[in-house]
C-alpha cells in the first residue's frame, strides 16, 4: 500500500519488487499521476546486468512516499525514488496462499500470504537505498525459502518445475 506524506486517506495498492542489487528505488510514473504532485526532474544513467547495458534518461525525483505491506502494520518511509515509465511486470511470480499450500515443506506459511489480486500492478521497485524494507529473516533451511520482512512474507526459489518464462528475466 503506497501513501504520500501530507495526503492522508489517499492510498494506492501495488505489488513491489524488492531488489537488493538496485541502489535506487524506482517508482512507476502512474504513482506520480495518482498522487497528483509535481516533482523536480533529474538526468540519470541506469545500468542493467551487463556493463555495456545502460540508458541515459530524465526522471522525476519523488519524495514523501511511504509503503506498508497489506498484512503488516509498519509504515516505511521511502527516502527518494526515481520515476520510470513502467516497472517490469512480475505479477506472474507472485506467491499467493494457494501456491504456497502446494509445497509440503512451506505449506504452513500459507496464511501469511495475501490472495493474488489480478487488478493490482507492479508499480515500485525498492532498492537498497530503502534500508528498512531490506531487513529480512529466513524462516526455513531448505528451498524454496520463506523470508519475512517489514513488508510481509516472500518466497525465494522456484515454486514450480515448469517456468512460465521462456527467456531469462533479469531486473
Amino acid at each position: 500500500e503506497l501513501t504520500m506524506k501530507n495526503m492522508p486517506g489517499k492510498k494506492l495498492r501495488a505489488y513491489c519488487i524488492i531488489d537488493e542489487q538496485s541502489n535506487s528505488t524506482m517508482v512507476d510514473e502512474r504513482v506520480i499521476e495518482f498522487f497528483g504532485k509535481d516533482f523536480p526532474s533529474q538526468d540519470i544513467v541506469m545500468r542493467f546486468a551487463r556493463q555495456d547495458c545502460e540508458i541515459t534518461t530524465s526522471c522525476k525525483v519523488v519524495t514523501g512516499l511511504q509503503i506498508r505491506g497489506v498484512l503488516s502494520k509498519e509504515i516505511i518511509d521511502i527516502p527518494r525514488a526515481i520515476s520510470c515509465p513502467n516497472i517490469a511486470d512480475t505479477t506472474h511470480e507472485v506467491a499467493d496462499p494457494n501456491i504456497i499450500k502446494k509445497h509440503p515443506r512451506i505449506a504452513h506459511f500459507a496464511e501469511h500470504f495475501p490472495a493474488f489480486q489480478p487488478d493490482v500492478e507492479v508499480l515500485i521497485l525498492i532498492g537498497r537505498d530503502c534500508e528498512r524494507a531490506m531487513a529480512t529473516k529466513c524462516l526455513n533451511d531448505c528451498g524454496p525459502y520463506i523470508h519475512q520482512s517489514p513488508l510481509g512474507y516472500s518466497v525465494v526459489g522456484s515454486l514450480c518445475s515448469n517456468s512460465k518464462l521462456s527467456k531469462p528475466n533479469v531486473l
